[in-house]
């Protein structure tokens, strides 16, 4: 019986989880599928834009390579902006994109040359990738991450030239990319909608890969709500805030604990809506991985009330650990939740319903409790050693179904 191969495996990223506490989605999905990779016999290397050192680092046995972008503008690629000068801050956002295009292919062409890979992932996010060229042998994949133009509805409030941008270099690598995939359905239809091209579906591996647990955070309540990770508009916090006032109309002693980093909302500003009642709302800020994982195993319930979203880690590790997910359909959530068991579901922007689920779960009137194991046809398929043999079959590396032309 012929020894199974071993893959090299290369993921370009402008994130990973060395550069930034806890990361983002994405650089919290690439740490676990190079933690899968290595537990499956492969070899997966980072490529990260950064501005910090060593230029190579260990990360749990990955080889980590952190590529300082270029200032392909000179001063005004890097230099703060003043407000209201527009044209200059487009110009800068590009000169950023194309100088982290260039530095981080560069990079992986070097290392290609040390040790060659036999496969290279990159996002759509900001176009990553966008300057890596095709070579035989070795198949590119891009991850539909964003969508872009669904983002921009809210990102556009507060810069209004951004998303116009961004959606150009996304759409741009997916539409070149040679294989395209999405983790959830519903980004993959977007995608595919948009740009009448094939996108796969291939999950991400669900595992928790910091086990141990941690002593509790200060100044947590003992019974409270979690809404954590990378907070912002198109997550619904803004709609939670409206929720919430809702919810303690009914049950005032509900409590929210708020983990994580917060982008374009004025927390200030929630708090005065809020009024005496601010004082149930604990904002931590971000935490690290074993301090965040004790907090979540302690909640009642995890709020991830997403208006637009992309298979969340959030949600993914809430239900690993056996903690419902009050959160939305319409949004991918509903890819992982099954309402009533493992969470409630309600609908998009529908403030009331929320209201109404949080207090359900406070008053321990919600069929979906603490404890469970998730499992169903999704789950299985984000087992890490499915969701490894998923990704190499599509990208050609093993036998598994044909890929389209």
């Amino acid at each position: 019986m012929a020894a199974k191969r071993s893959f090299r495996i290369a993921f370009v990223t402008p994130g990973f989880v060395t550069e930034r506490n806890n990361a983002s989605g994405l650089g919290n999905y690439i740490n676990k599928m190079a933690q899968a990779l290595v537990r499956a016999g492969h070899v997966p290397e980072i490529f990260v834009s950064s501005f910090s050192g060593p230029d190579r680092l260990d990360h749990n046995g990955v080889c980590v390579h952190r590529v300082h972008p270029r200032p392909a503008g000179g001063w005004l690629s890097w230099c703060p902006m003043p407000p209201g000068w527009r044209g200059l801050g487009q110009l800068r956002y590009v000169m950023q994109r194309r100088s982290a295009m260039i530095t981080l292919a560069a990079a992986l062409e070097a290392r290609d040359r040390e040790a060659p890979f036999d496969l290279v992932q990159s996002p759509d996010t900001d176009g990553t990738g966008l300057e890596i060229q095709p070579r035989e042998g070795r198949p590119h994949l891009v991850r539909c991450s964003i969508m872009a133009e669904l983002n921009a509805v809210e990102e556009a409030r507060r810069r209004p030239w951004f998303p116009g941008f961004q959606s150009r270099y996304i759409l741009r690598t997916v539409r070149r990319a040679e294989i395209a995939y999405a983790p959830s359905q519903f980004g993959a239809n977007y995608y595919e909608k948009r740009l009448g091209r094939r996108v796969h579906v291939i999950r991400p591996p669900a595992l928790i890969e910091i086990p141990e647990e941690v002593a509790p955070v200060a100044g947590v309540p003992e019974r409270y709500l979690l809404h954590f990770g990378t907070l912002n508009p198109s997550k619904g916090t803004l709609w939670l805030a409206e929720a919430l006032g809702l919810a303690w109309q009914r049950e005032p002693e509900i409590k929210v604990v708020v983990a994580g980093d917060i982008h374009n909302i004025d927390t200030e500003g929630m708090r005065r809506r809020w009024g005496e009642r601010a004082r149930n709302v604990i904002f931590l800020g971000p935490l690290r991985k074993p301090q965040l994982y004790t907090l979540l195993r302690g909640a009642l319930a995890s709020l991830a009330p997403s208006i637009i979203d992309n298979l969340p880690n959030t949600v993914i590790e809430s239900l690993l650990l056996g903690i419902p997910v009050i959160g939305t359909r319409g949004a991918s959530i509903d890819e992982l939740v099954e309402d009533g068991r493992t969470g409630d579901l309600v609908a998009l922007r529908d403030a009331p319903a929320l209201a109404e689920a949080m207090v359900r779960v406070w008053r321990d009137e919600s069929p979906a409790r603490r404890g469970f194991r998730w499992d169903g046809p999704v789950a299985r398929e984000m087992q890490p050693e499915t969701a490894v043999g998923n990704l190499l079959k599509l990208a050609g590396l093993i036998p598994g179904e044909s890929l389209p032309n």
